[in-house]
């Protein structure tokens, strides 16, 4: 049960510097929905902050550049758009090309949130396919842990306690008090066992879901480094009318099928949990090592009544 993902693809891009690559640990399904909002608010400020840098080029335009950027775009020049603003220069030209400007990079932003959008909505995905929570699995693998020590300290104070009245009675009464106390104790031993694997099946539950998420966050980690490192690249605004976001917006619909993959996996994993686990689950109450009919054994009303009455009892000679 502790495999990982079956069939989840690899997610190449390498982490943010210094981003430790181990195992994150999501104990409760909030901190791991907190992660992931996390990281997708990281890729909104990167988008929105590219989207301001360039608007602030924009409204800082010089004539020069205005001249340079309206002779490839035809504003100027005898291009397609001349015969509009004719000689236009100075502050007319800075206004016209900064409004050509403005829809561009209006053009830009839009396909870059249409691609977050479908980001969003994989993500979204990822959440509605969460199963299990790791945090009552170990809770109750820790109550089952206590179960089996409990259990065994009982066991061997009915032994111990056994052994000390051995030393002072004796006769049929003491024989069939010792007979039910080896059987009650037995009966210990093998629900303390059983406890133990149970509190085992819960730990391992819980470390399937931990990686499974774990991988999902690392995905979403190293997908918002990769997009954010190509936004933050210095556009000179004279290149802004051929510049194109081809780079992050192909980054994040890798990140879309990433996550598509995943929760085609999750959907594996948990259908292998239930069923792995439903057997581990039914070995626990059966097997070659099982309490006699899934009972916990009584004693028969003729050794009850024999060590009850005291006229059985007798004190040893030792």
């Amino acid at each position: 049960m502790s495999d990982r993902m079956p069939g989840l693809p690899a997610y190449k891009v390498p982490p943010l510097k210094g981003q430790l690559s181990d195992l994150i640990l999501f104990g409760t399904p909030d901190m791991w929905f907190n992660r992931i909002a996390e990281l997708n608010a990281q890729l909104v400020k990167a988008i929105e902050d590219w989207g301001k840098d360039i608007r602030a080029k924009i409204d800082g335009l010089s004539t020069s550049q205005a001249a340079i950027i309206g002779g490839s775009i035809g504003v100027v020049g005898g291009g397609p758009l001349g015969s509009i603003v004719g000689g236009l220069a100075g502050a007319a030209l800075v206004d016209v090309i900064k409004d050509w400007l403005d829809g561009k990079l209006g053009d830009l932003l839009e396909q870059l949130w249409a691609a977050h959008k479908k980001l969003v909505e994989a993500m979204q995905a990822c959440i509605d396919g969460i199963f299990g929570n790791p945090e009552k699995l170990m809770s109750l693998g820790a109550g089952y842990q206590a179960g089996q020590s409990a259990l065994g300290d009982a066991g061997f104070d009915v032994a111990q306690k056994t052994d000390s009245l051995e030393i002072y009675w004796e006769g049929r009464a003491f024989t069939a008090y010792k007979g039910v106390a080896r059987q009650q104790g037995d009966a210990m031993k093998v629900m303390a066992s059983k406890m133990g694997s149970a509190a085992h099946l819960m730990a391992d539950a819980a470390e399937m879901i931990q990686q499974c998420w774990s991988d999902v966050i690392q995905a979403l980690v190293a997908l918002v480094a990769d997009v954010a490192d190509t936004l933050v690249g210095d556009i000179e605004i004279t290149k802004l009318p051929t510049a194109a976001v081809t780079a992050p917006v192909g980054v994040i619909v890798d990140g879309v099928n990433f996550l598509n993959a995943v929760v085609t996996a999750m959907r594996e994993v948990s259908i292998q949990g239930r069923n792995s686990g439903f057997m581990a689950w039914t070995e626990l109450t059966g097997g070659d090592v099982a309490l006699d009919q899934s009972k916990w054994p009584e004693p028969d009303g003729l050794a009850s009544s024999v060590y009850k009455n005291d006229d059985n009892w007798r004190i040893t000679d030792r």
